[in-house]
Order: C-alpha cells, then sequence, then structure tokens
C-alpha cells in the first residue's frame, strides 16, 4: 500500500527555523505548511489533509505550548504524526509528551537530515501501519465467507 500524504505542518515563532525546515522538507518530496503561531493553524489547515505536525515546545505564545497544540492536533486528526522541536531545558517535557502522547522529539539543535530521516520513518511506519489495518479487514472478510 502507498502511502502519499506527506504534508506537514511546521508551527515556529522564528522565520529562520522555518525557512531551513520547509526548503529542507520540500527538497525531499514533502509537502509543507507553515504557521508562526497557534493562531495561524486553523486557517492553514482548512480543507488540508495533514499527516505530520512539527511543533516548537516554546511557540513565545501566551500560555500554549507546542506540546498542548499537537494535543489539540492529534484530538482533530486521526492518525496525525507529532514531533515537538525542543531545547534541553524542556527535554523532560517533551520526554513526557512521548510517553503520554506517543510524541515524538527533536532536540535543538539539529540538522536539517535528521528532521528529514525522523518523517521518512514516520511514513514508512504510516504505511505499514495502513497495510496491516487492510490486511485485517481482509482476513476478516475471509473469515465470515469461511
Amino acid at each position: 500500500m502507498d502511502f502519499t500524504n506527506r504534508t506537514i505542518l511546521v508551527v515556529d515563532d522564528d522565520p529562520a527555523i522555518l525557512e531551513m525546515i520547509s526548503d529542507g522538507l520540500i527538497d525531499n518530496q514533502f509537502e509543507v505548511i507553515t504557521a508562526s503561531s497557534p493562531d495561524e493553524v486553523p486557517a492553514k489547515i482548512e480543507n488540508k489533509n495533514i499527516a505530520f505536525a512539527l511543533l516548537d515546545f516554546d511557540l513565545g505564545y501566551k500560555n500554549m505550548t507546542g506540546i498542548q497544540l499537537g494535543i489539540e492536533l492529534a484530538d482533530q486528526i486521526k492518525d496525525l504524526v507529532v514531533v515537538i522541536m525542543t531545547g534541553y531545558h524542556n527535554i523532560k517535557y517533551a520526554i513526557e509528551a512521548m510517553r503520554n502522547y506517543r510524541f515524538h522529539y527533536m532536540i535543538k539543535p539539529f540538522r536539517i537530515d535528521q528532521i528529514i530521516s525522523l518523517f521518512e520513518r514516520a511514513v514508512h511506519e504510516l504505511e505499514l501501519r495502513r497495510e496491516n489495518e487492510a490486511l485485517k479487514i481482509e482476513i476478516a472478510r475471509l473469515n465470515n465467507e469461511i
């Protein structure tokens, strides 16, 4: 089964980081939607089918962290893969999010190839998960025919 949705939402309040990540992902055949604050996200993802979200832990925004935004998005979007970008001082929160919400995390500073590798693995994981679901449905259908 071919999983073709390679759409990633990237949210960071640093324009240079947004540009670096966006350019690297686009160069590797990902569709990228960027936002510099949580306020921009609903309009940017409206009528879009995003599969991944790469969110800065510290969005520099009121009282919302990237983890909180990730939880909101994951509640709305089935099978969304969320990755939290964080510095060392926030690592305990990222690990907690990984345990409690199955989020991934990247420690800043990172290289763009690390981000690309993580999302390539995530695409492969989603392909396998969807193929597994399709096979389970097929097995159930065949068992009903017996």
